[in-house]
């Protein structure tokens, strides 16, 4: 029986960008969702999960999308074969989570004791420090932090803007995302090219998830697809 090292690794290696999908298969259900599931359970700074993750699987609205946002002949016929595509959307306004995921944070540590309690109560004051939301506001934390690093006062946080912090955040869901649809033998190609700006007006997309992070075409069986 193989091993948990190995069953890790063969999905690791097993995973590759596949260029053309096979048309006219269809994910279930239950396939789908375990693959969301497991995405969801990606890692994030402060648990505050940065990310919104759209499923386009309609025909007529990934027409949509190959024609009005993408970027070359490749990614059109991609987005026009996959059997979803997913549009990994950063949040911007990373406030509207904190108190969210702090209220969520002390009734889990009031069942299971996990988070320290000066953790939990500097936890919104450090997560709007570090999330870096608003640009002079960065700008003087930047600042700020920089002074007592050089002068040897303290050992401070590098800050980032909030586009920065959570384009980082939204990569780790990305990965599980890739890795779970492998371990399931469904080929993924994640993509870059494409006009975010139209992206967003196709899908509707709020204004604080101003950016789109990445966009993933997703396949039954790479059996049928041609892959690189």
């Amino acid at each position: 029986m193989a091993s948990t090292v190995d069953v890790f690794r063969k999905v690791c290696l097993g995973r590759h960008s596949t260029n053309r999908f096979a048309t006219g298969r269809l994910i279930p259900k239950e396939i789908l969702a375990d693959v969301l599931k497991s995405t969801m359970a990606a890692p994030s700074g402060f648990n505050l999960q940065p990310w919104q993750i759209i499923m386009v699987q309609d025909s007529s609205m990934k027409e949509m999308l190959a024609e009005a946002s993408m970027l070359g002949a490749g990614n059109k016929f991609r987005v026009n074969d996959a059997s979803a595509i997913a549009v990994f959307c950063a949040d911007l306004q990373l406030r509207h989570r904190i108190e969210r995921v702090v209220k969520l944070e002390i009734e889990s540590n009031r069942k299971r004791r996990l988070r320290d309690d000066g953790y939990l109560a500097s936890l919104p004051l450090v997560a709007n420090i570090l999330t870096g939301e608003g640009f002079v506001a960065t700008g003087l934390k930047r600042a700020a932090t920089d002074i007592l690093s050089y002068s040897g006062i303290s050992s401070m946080p590098d800050i980032e803007g909030v586009e920065a912090w959570s384009y980082k955040n939204v990569c780790f869901a990305a990965q599980n995302y890739m890795l779970s649809a492998t371990s399931h033998n469904l080929a993924t190609c994640p993509m870059e090219g494409f006009d975010s700006r139209r992206v967003r007006d196709v899908l509707k997309i709020p204004d604080r998830y101003v950016k789109i992070d990445n966009m993933m075409s997703l396949k039954m069986s790479p059996n049928f697809a041609l892959c690189v």
